[in-house]
């Protein structure tokens, strides 16, 4: 019986496996298929990987070489994690082509990683809501959704943003299943982090979560709070986040006159 069970759980393993492949490998065709600023503001945001690249430094947001003379700005007063990602990309690359266009595909295959690491949390989190035939339609369904194939198939932080609140549900689920145990509350965080440095849209997702972790840390059968657990816990979890984050918000305070948004 043992064997059986140990049996089923590998096969559903490498299903999984070969699922996440298929969904890398159909997103990486389509980012090569696609024609450079086909989203139409591509551009303007693979300006600042080409500036990392080039140069070997971050950009202001008012740096000349990337300021966009019609709007103004330019993307890099917004959080540049996956853009920092793409210029590593492509200086690897640049050891063997230096052809703008590989340049290209290699900056866009940042958000195919995103997206495959995308897929891999929607399945795990579609299985502990759904049964197993449901998760994996879910799931299908949430990763060929035509706007999720676009994001991943073009150079933008909004693919890093749908992974860090992928990444966030998915510890919503786990607490409310399991609790919030050290680590879902590290998994929370890290999600967070990430969130944080992808794209201010998608800040909602952490108002909700400290809403939300604050809500489940009350002992409903009581109705007492558990104040000593919920403050261990918040500080662990807000320590991650500052290690991910800290450094972009310091260094937007300096630069920008304590505009540590960058907003303004």
């Amino acid at each position: 019986m043992r064997k059986n069970c140990s049996k089923d759980v590998s096969r559903e393993r490498r299903i999984e496996i070969l699922f996440v492949f298929g969904v890398f490998l159909f997103y990486f065709l389509w980012s090569c298929t696609q024609r450079y600023n086909f989203s139409s503001d591509e551009s303007m945001r693979y300006q600042i990987p080409q500036f990392i690249y080039e140069y070997g430094k971050l950009p202001r947001g008012d740096e000349p070489l990337i300021r966009n003379e019609d709007w103004g700005i330019s993307y890099a007063f917004n959080p540049i994690l996956s853009y920092m990602a793409s210029a590593v990309l492509m200086k690897g690359m640049s050891l063997f082509s230096t052809d703008e266009w590989m340049l290209l595909i290699s900056a866009r295959f940042v958000n195919v990683l995103l997206g495959a690491l995308t897929a891999w949390v929607v399945l795990k989190t579609a299985k502990l809501l759904f049964p197993r035939r449901y998760a994996w339609m879910f799931t299908t369904l949430v990763v060929f959704l035509p706007g999720n194939v676009i994001l991943y198939s073009y150079v933008n932080c909004d693919a890093l943003a749908m992974c860090s609140t992928a990444i966030i549900f998915y510890s919503w689920v786990k607490a409310y299943k399991e609790g919030w145990s050290w680590t879902t509350c590290a998994v929370s965080a890290v999600g967070m982090g990430i969130c944080f440095l992808s794209y201010y849209n998608a800040y909602g997702f952490l108002l909700c979560s400290a809403l939300l972790f604050a809500g489940m840390m009350l002992k409903c059968g009581e109705q007492q709070w558990n104040y000593q657990e919920m403050l261990k816990k918040g500080f662990f979890m807000l320590g991650i986040v500052f290690l991910f984050t800290g450094w972009w918000f310091i260094r937007n305070g300096i630069m920008y006159d304590g505009d540590i948004l960058g907003m303004t």
